[in-house]
């Protein structure tokens, strides 16, 4: 039920078995059990967890501050309700499931610094909301922005499976706080690049995006959401003085067959000096079709160009991470690192993908 992973210098169950034969332990030995919470395994330990944070055991209740915990359908919503109004310490969730989220927050007693979310229960926090200050206009773009306190405090949000539909939505009621670092996962369309940098980039530090596709464009009209064929593509016209870590993940298993003369390498990199000044690192995991057209002369010329241009345009940029798909020796479709070295040359070394990178840009 609490800790199932600590990184304190006692072990779980040296502090469990500290809490049951001294109790002269137990209060230090309770609060570094409660401040990593993992709620993920059923009605039942719901239960068990509101009673051990009972009224009676508020030190439990005022140590945990992170907590991941997993809503079961009919009565979880109201269990989860219960467990939030009593932890006044909280900063850090991940919330999975959820019927009612408006009314699953609303007595939440905490304000929270990283929250990993679904897309659209965020948006339906807010939503609500916005028709209950707004009765006469309900979510309209024109009404006055707004926070919610338990989020007053938001520096680093993850967004997990946004509908395809009413982007702009979401973004909007993002830019009423103070979001640094967002990461957006299995995500369907590129289009939500769009809304996000033209909602919050004067303050997005880093962005992070993991992109899964459906079916392949089969026309014209599908080439507005066709994959990015650089990371760069995310950027496009927007100016992001303040971001220092971008990186896009693509679905490994999508392939489709582009049209090469629809990529100009030249363009696409001709405004980036001024589209990232404060950038220091680029990561790019490629899809499948890029890992297919690594065999080919052609793009691995272009890949080799790009990385080139990268450095070039982007004197501030320090590290670009991506496979070596310019290479066609042992080395080719390794995870690699180009890192600007002192004299400005860039070197290339192996390295090995963190996934958490982002939150600590």
């Amino acid at each position: 039920m609490v800790a199932e992973e600590s990184s304190d210098c006692l072990s779980r169950n040296t502090m469990h078995a500290l809490v049951r034969t001294c109790s002269a332990f137990q209060s230090e030995a309770e609060r570094l059990l409660y401040r990593r919470v993992y709620l993920t395994r059923g009605l039942s330990q719901l239960h068990a967890f509101k009673l051990a944070i009972s009224t009676a055991q508020r030190r439990r209740a005022k140590a945990v501050v992170f907590l991941h915990i997993a809503i079961p359908p009919r009565y979880g919503d109201r269990l989860a309700k219960d467990i939030f109004r009593r932890l006044p310490n909280l900063v850090e969730l991940q919330v999975d499931g959820m019927a009612e989220p408006h009314a699953v927050f609303a007595r939440a007693g905490f304000r929270l610094r990283n929250l990993v979310i679904s897309g659209d229960s965020f948006r339906y926090i807010h939503g609500v909301e916005d028709c209950m200050r707004n009765p006469e206009h309900l979510t309209s773009e024109y009404n006055a922005p707004f926070q919610l306190d338990l989020f007053s405090n938001l520096s680093t949000l993850t967004l997990v499976q946004p509908a395809v539909y009413d982007h702009g939505r979401l973004m909007r009621y993002c830019s009423y706080y103070g979001i640094t670092h967002l990461n957006i996962v299995f995500q369907s369309t590129t289009w939500i690049a769009s809304y996000v940098f033209g909602s919050l980039a004067d303050q997005l530090v880093s962005f992070r995006i993991t992109i899964r596709y459906g079916v392949p464009p089969v026309n014209y009209v599908d080439w507005l959401d066709c994959p990015p064929w650089w990371p760069t593509d995310l950027i496009r016209r927007w100016t992001c003085p303040r971001l220092r870590y971008l990186e896009l993940c693509q679905n490994e298993d999508y392939t489709y067959s582009p049209n090469a003369e629809y990529y100009n390498l030249e363009s696409e990199v001709a405004d980036m000096r001024k589209s990232c000044p404060a950038i220091r690192t680029l990561v790019w995991r490629p899809g499948m079709h890029h890992q297919m057209f690594s065999e080919v002369a052609w793009y691995r010329e272009e890949v080799r160009m790009y990385t080139e241009l990268l450095f070039n345009q982007w004197p501030t940029l320090e590290r670009f991470e991506r496979l070596r798909l310019d290479s066609e020796d042992e080395e080719a479709l390794k995870y690699v690192a180009y890192i600007r070295t002192d004299d400005d040359s860039v070197s290339v070394v192996p390295a090995a993908y963190n996934a958490e990178a982002w939150r600590k840009a």
